[in-house]
């Protein structure tokens, strides 16, 4: 599930030479200027505006489970220096809520999905657990916004959105997330799933699995046109990856990357062309 992690700074890193002989390039321990973007912030998503704004949406009101939590957004005008003060752009009442799933469309559009969660009285428990996703859409650098629109997610009977909101060649759609089948238990397996949409989020696909038994998920485009996905394992807690040769309907089977613990991941597409995974180390001494 939904694991907390407080939003304290967006850093940079440059990239170290790559190793002889191998493709990857390998990063250490490297100087980073730490700016505080909000006080008591959950679950980060970053995207630059087409007007070259700076946007973070990320949950307050709550700490990492509490219906009182709401998806927020601070803006940067200045490359992240500073940032104004938090403002709602989803929530809805009786539930908690978050943006963890955002893209930019070469139209300049934004899209935010939101999970909207909630279940029997004020303590968190499973009785009467229901989890949906939400979408909102900004044409103006994220000023205004639309109001949230529900993504079906049949068959499944819950899901929450994860990762990025990939444009693709054909200008059709993909989003990413994971789900299940209630009641809810903390056995239950948890399926990754994509979901299309051919008419800029207005309407959606029925989702197609990406992987069983994992959970949070970040897919970046490559440059042939397949799209490649980081997958965090509910057992372990380990990041494999999948492939997608047709744009989302079918995915190779996984491939482990990084140790237990180590998760969860986020792909990045730099201006070069290459690829950049960060994730979450929880073995000691922790960090990213």
């Amino acid at each position: 599930m939904l694991r907390s992690i407080a939003l304290g700074a967006f850093l940079a890193f440059p990239l170290i030479a790559p190793v002889a002989g191998q493709e990857a390039y390998q990063l250490g321990e490297l100087q980073a200027k730490r700016v505080t973007v909000a006080q008591g912030g959950y679950f980060p998503r970053l995207v630059q505006a087409r007007n070259g704004d700076l946007l973070a949406f990320f949950k307050t009101g709550a700490a990492h489970i509490g219906k009182s939590g709401r998806a927020s957004m601070s803006r940067s005008v200045d490359g992240g220096e500073t940032w104004s003060q938090p403002e709602t752009v989803f929530d809805r009442p009786d539930a908690d809520d978050a943006v963890i799933a955002t893209g930019v469309l070469s139209d300049g559009a934004i899209l935010a999905a939101a999970v909207s969660y909630t279940w029997t009285g004020e303590r968190y428990s499973f009785e009467g657990w229901h989890a949906s996703m939400w979408l909102i859409r900004s044409n103006d650098s994220g000023k205004t916004w639309s109001d949230p629109r529900l993504i079906p997610v049949t068959p499944f009977d819950w899901a929450y959105p994860f990762g990025h909101i990939l444009e693709l060649p054909d200008r059709s759609l993909l989003l990413t997330g994971y789900g299940g089948q209630l009641p809810m238990a903390r056995d239950h397996e948890s399926v990754v799933i994509a979901i299309r949409s051919n008419d800029g989020g207005q309407t959606w696909s029925a989702p197609s699995v990406v992987a069983r038994g994992y959970n949070e998920v970040s897919s970046v485009l490559r440059h042939d046109g397949s799209i490649l996905a980081v997958i965090g394992s509910s057992a372990g807690g380990r990041l494999d990856s999948t492939i997608s040769h047709d744009q989302g309907r079918t995915w190779t089977l996984p491939r482990r990357i990084t140790e237990n613990n180590e998760h969860p991941g986020d792909l990045l597409r730099l201006r070069s062309g290459d690829l950049l995974l960060s994730f979450g180390q929880r073995n000691k001494p922790y960090g990213v």
